[in-house]
């Protein structure tokens, strides 16, 4: 896994201006693009990581590549993940950020909370204070209000029961495909599921409860501050699908960008690389990250207490 982990980043650091040439790209999906499915469910379910259409299309392979590997250290997997966020002071990070403004859902309240979290992150680990431990809660609850006001808008009364949540993640399903499902399993089954003291909910603490409950008391790390980010941009992502196409009662077909891309991958890897040849968001998909070095006055998220 070492030696996998090395060849990613020297192969992303030879891409000079970040555009990645096609055949590479084709390369790398038609090897990986049998496994696509196999490896997303464990990249959630061994890693827990959820990703979402945000994520540029090379970049997605490349991570299942990783997690396709069952030897493969947890930390191996976010440095991955965290390399790809960094890039150029966290460029893509913020980029996640900003896009946030485009789901409706993502309220100018909800918005500004998000960016006062990367504000408070840029002080993690200065003095021995611990940002991480007030940014995650704050990003599980901007969570828990888009899903309680989707909720409402398919008339469910609240999603906290059990009964509710499956009733929630129904309406998900119609609007989402194979590729976000892994994402899904996630969202309802792990970081918002019912949880027991003591027990860990299907393997991981990354519960809504063990944290708000204060059950959990070591997530207070940049990993999950990350893992929670990509979590509010997938949840905003859905739904924003899902209110464009109960607007239009187009219920068949992908409405936004970001949908058409996780149909684009769920259908076929054959889609997926004309995709990238012909669409006009190929711009988007096609430019990758030089893994540089954050300069003064970019974003920053600190850097892990040592205490």
């Amino acid at each position: 896994m070492t030696d996998l982990v090395t060849g990613i980043r020297e192969w992303l650091k030879t891409l000079g201006d970040g555009v990645m040439d096609l055949v590479s790209v084709a390369t790398v999906m038609i090897d990986e693009a049998y496994h696509l499915f196999d490896a997303l469910g464990a990249l959630a379910s061994r890693y827990g990581w959820g990703l979402t259409p945000s994520i540029q299309i090379p970049v997605i392979f490349l991570l299942a590549s990783a997690a396709r590997d069952s030897r493969a250290p947890q930390h191996d997997i976010y440095l991955l993940v965290r390399d790809y966020l960094r890039n150029d002071g966290w460029s893509q990070l913020r980029r996640f950020a900003d896009e946030m403004r485009d789901y409706t859902v993502v309220t100018p309240q909800r918005f500004k909370i998000v960016q006062d979290c990367l504000c408070a992150m840029s002080h993690h680990g200065v003095r021995g204070h611990n940002a991480a431990n007030l940014v995650v809660p704050a990003l599980f609850a901007q969570v828990d209000g888009m899903l309680t006001d989707l909720a409402f808008e398919a008339g469910i009364r609240g999603w906290s029961s059990s009964k509710n949540k499956r009733l929630v993640r129904t309406e998900f399903e119609r609007v989402t495909y194979r590729f976000d499902r892994p994402t899904l399993d996630l969202l309802f089954d792990v970081m918002f599921a019912k949880a027991k003291s003591g027990v860990d909910v299907n393997g991981r603490k990354l519960n809504r409860r063990k944290i708000l409950h204060a059950e959990w008391l070591e997530y207070g790390r940049i990993e999950h501050v990350l893992r929670t980010v990509l979590i509010v941009d997938f949840v905003g992502y859905v739904i924003e699908e899902y209110r464009q196409r109960k607007a239009t009662n187009t219920w068949l077909a992908p409405m936004t960008l970001k949908s058409k891309t996780s149909w684009m991958l769920s259908e076929s890897f054959v889609a997926s690389v004309a995709g990238i040849a012909r669409n006009r968001m190929t711009e988007r998909v096609l430019r990758l990250p030089n893994l540089a070095v954050p300069s003064s006055g970019q974003l920053s998220l600190g850097h892990e207490p040592t205490s």
